[in-house]
Order: C-alpha cells, then sequence, then structure tokens
C-alpha cells in the first residue's frame, strides 16, 4: 500500500525481468553447474500462453517481492505445458508431512510455488516488506520521538539520524537509547 515501496518493487521487478535467468545447483564435488531439472527451470521453458518471458518475469518478481510468494498454475495449450501466474486467493498448509496448495479453498494439484527465498520457512515464504516493516515503523517512532524532543527542548525544528536504529527492537530503544536522549536534553 505504500507507493514508495510499490515504486521500489516495479522497478527491482521490471530489471530482474529483462536479466537472463540461469538455475543452477552445485555438483558431487561442490561446483557450480547449470541445472535444467530443477522444478523451477519447467516454469522458465514455456512461461505463459499470453506473455513473453520478460512479462512473465516481471509479474513473477512483483509477486515474490510484495506477496513472498509466486504461484504458477501448469495448464497445457495446444498439446504444449505453459505456466500462467495464479492471482486467487492462495493457501498454503503441511498436512501429514505434505504441503497443500488451496486455491480459493480447494486442494489444486496444479499449482506450483516459487517462495521467496531469503524468508521461506519450508511451507511459505515472506515478503521482505513483511519483514522489514516493523523495522521501518521502529525507525519511525524514533525519528518522531527525536524531533519532538528536540523541538521543544530547543525550540526549532531540527533533523538527525540514527544509524542501524531498525535494529533495535523496542525494547532496546527504551532501555538504551531514549534515556540518553532525554539525558542530553536535561542537559542542554
Amino acid at each position: 500500500n505504500n507507493p514508495t515501496a510499490q515504486a521500489c518493487i516495479s522497478t527491482i521487478s521490471s530489471i530482474a525481468g529483462n536479466l537472463p535467468i540461469h538455475l543452477y545447483s552445485h555438483s558431487q564435488n561442490g561446483k557450480k553447474q547449470a541445472d535444467i531439472s530443477l522444478p523451477y527451470a519447467k516454469v522458465l521453458v514455456r512461461p505463459n500462453a499470453e506473455e513473453g518471458m520478460t512479462l512473465f518475469l516481471i509479474s513473477l518478481f512483483n509477486r515474490l517481492l510484495s506477496e513472498g510468494n509466486a504461484y504458477v498454475r501448469e495448464t497445457k495449450v495446444a498439446n504444449r505445458v505453459v505456466w500462467n501466474i495464479v492471482y486467487d486467493k492462495v493457501n498454503v498448509e503441511r498436512v501429514n508431512g505434505r504441503k497443500l496448495i488451496y486455491v480459493d479453498g480447494k486442494v489444486d494439484s496444479s499449482v506450483f510455488q516459487i517462495p521467496y527465498p531469503h524468508f521461506y520457512d519450508g511451507v511459505k515464504g515472506t515478503s521482505p516488506l513483511d519483514i522489514y516493516k516493523d523495522a521501518i515503523r521502529l525507525d519511525n517512532e524514533i525519528l518522531i520521538y527525536l524531533d519532538s524532543q528536540l523541538h521543544n527542548s530547543l525550540g526549532k525544528r531540527t533533523a538527525f539520524k540514527i544509524t542501524n536504529a531498525s535494529k533495535l527492537t523496542e525494547e532496546q530503544f527504551k532501555a538504551k537509547i531514549k534515556p540518553q536522549i532525554d539525558g542530553v536534553l536535561a542537559a542542554a
């Protein structure tokens, strides 16, 4: 819902969608080698009946970055298999050790999940936006607090930045940073 985040996602997706995609695995001796037998390779062979590879990849990357998962459905068109991105409501569950993909409340075995790899829990991927929104919220709260404290004590608006504030939890901020700021302001 954030226009800046959506513009960034769109830009990254457009750039990534225009790059050549190669899938690799590690051989037994540890060397990286091209591997077309990986599950994702079948999606890249014939991605979509209506779009070319670039548009398909842009849409795929957009879903990965904004939702944390992209889902594609295997479809047969003129005796060949193609893949279309699923925009319906999708839910993933692990039941008796099997991962089940539900589309609109029904199990759909023709749907293939592509999770965002950096934040994948074995069932679903998590969007980088979801991971970092709490850090961004905390950064914003710190800056609002600092601005209000400095404005009240100095009588003017002051801008400054805390490095790595997004790595602090709210409890760490209250325990470590806030007392230091209050002490500086009390001495001013």
